[in-house]
């Protein structure tokens, strides 16, 4: 997972913050050591990540899962109010 942090693919994610990876899955892996399932994985997960926790998205060093697994996370709206 850590592989996914190195710059040249910190730079394709930062260039396709709006692409869909579905349609991104039918294109040739740039990277060939790296499952590509994993960097789509990534993608989705930055572009979801605004709506989940807005403070965190602008930090381009996050990595996470986007699957369901990662529904628990709170949203930053509801965390604050609890935590209040």
């Amino acid at each position: 997972m850590m592989a996914l942090l190195r710059p040249e693919v910190q730079a394709f994610l930062d260039q396709h913050p709006q692409t869909d990876p579905k349609k991104l899955a039918f294109q040739p892996n740039p990277f060939p050591d790296l499952p590509w399932a994993e960097v789509l994985e990534q993608l989705e997960f930055r572009q979801k990540l605004p709506a989940k926790i807005p403070a965190w998205a602008t930090n381009s060093g996050l990595l996470g899962k986007s699957a369901p697994s990662s529904r628990p996370l709170l949203s930053q709206r509801l965390g604050l109010r609890r935590a209040s």
